[in-house]
């Protein structure tokens, strides 16, 4: 069953220079329990689709189509009916924990007033189930952090209060934007292995967002790639990894460095061309200008999502046998 359904969303902002379509006409949907992952480089889409869900977007833009939470439209209720739903069914772990997190207020404290605001927990109760949430989320001497600040905890120290603010009200959805960016290996392994732990245990989905092909091949059930606002393919991790249809996917595949690689000598693909300006909504393939196999019809008409072999795979491509060609070295 699925929690989630995004059908059509478009997120467009007025700018001095025109519009811009950061998002457009997406479609995905999230199943019970399991961790979808988006992913694609900077600049593509991924964080201004998601926050566009639970009405988190900037201030002007225009977002429109379909986002169904258990059946209920959230583009369509009220201001006051979706800050019920923040927070308590469905969760978001914000990029920067520095910067989301309050330096004012002791960690305990913040993650304290989730429960009170949803769960009408008395202080005490509070309290107590804040040192559950850190030792369930891996922070040592939990209840002795209660009073700490944020400036206080290393960056991995403070993503794991994140999460434990996010999981405090066992939402139904939980929404991870880059949660280990700018940490290092070891401690990015520790916070995705407690997503992984927390899923398991809550049943809760998870939408994760990242441009690392290392998290996703760690954590993710799905995967969505986008591009320049828009979905290319969806598949199965394994699927994906094993079969990347469209030459883009493949073009981030190869960027990934490989056991094996030699540092001076194995030279890393890029994706050469750049990224287009998003200044209308497309006709065309967006990713024609940058693409080995374009044609004139992927110069002149928007490819469909359509089924690959394999099931629950799909692409966005006029030519999808282009990622095997690519896979095989042709």
């Amino acid at each position: 069953m699925n929690v989630l359904e995004v059908e059509g969303l478009s997120v467009t902002f007025d700018t001095a220079a025109g519009p811009v379509v950061a998002v457009d006409r997406l479609d995905y949907e999230v199943r019970e329990g399991e961790i979808l992952a988006i992913v694609g480089e900077s600049g593509c889409g991924k964080s201004v689709g998601v926050l566009s869900l639970l009405g988190l977007q900037a201030e002007g833009a225009d977002v429109t189509g379909s986002v169904r939470y258990r059946g209920t439209d959230l583009l369509d209720v009220s201001e006051s009916k979706l800050r019920e739903l923040r927070g308590r069914d469905i969760a978001y772990i914000f990029q920067d924990p520095m910067t989301a997190l309050n330096p004012l207020m002791t960690v305990g404290t913040q993650v304290a007033e989730t429960l009170r605001k949803h769960l009408g927990m008395s202080k005490r109760a509070a309290r107590e189930r804040v040192v559950e949430l850190l030792e369930i989320v891996g922070i040592p001497a939990a209840r002795e952090r209660l009073g700490v600040y944020p400036h206080q905890l290393s960056g991995g120290m403070r993503q794991r209060v994140m999460i434990a603010m996010a999981i405090a009200c066992d939402p139904q959805l939980l929404i991870a934007d880059e949660p280990t960016t700018a940490l290092d290996v070891t401690v990015q392994a520790g916070i995705i292995e407690t997503l992984k732990e927390i899923r398991d245990r809550l049943g809760m989905a998870v939408i994760i967002i990242t441009h690392d092909m290392g998290v996703v091949a760690d954590i993710a059930d799905r995967v969505v790639v986008m591009y320049a606002g828009k979905s290319i393919e969806q598949a199965p991790v394994v699927e994906l990894f094993e079969h990347p249809t469209h030459p883009y996917t493949r073009g981030l595949l190869e960027a990934v460095p490989q056991r094996g690689q030699h540092a001076t000598t194995d030279r890393l693909r890029g994706i050469s061309g750049n990224v287009p300006v998003l200044r209308a909504v497309a006709t065309a393939c967006s990713f024609a200008d940058r693409c080995a196999f374009a044609t004139d019809l992927c110069r002149e008409a928007r490819p469909v999502h359509e089924p690959v072999d394999g099931a629950g795979h799909s692409v966005s491509c006029w030519h999808p046998q282009s990622g095997a060609l690519l896979q095989k070295g042709a």
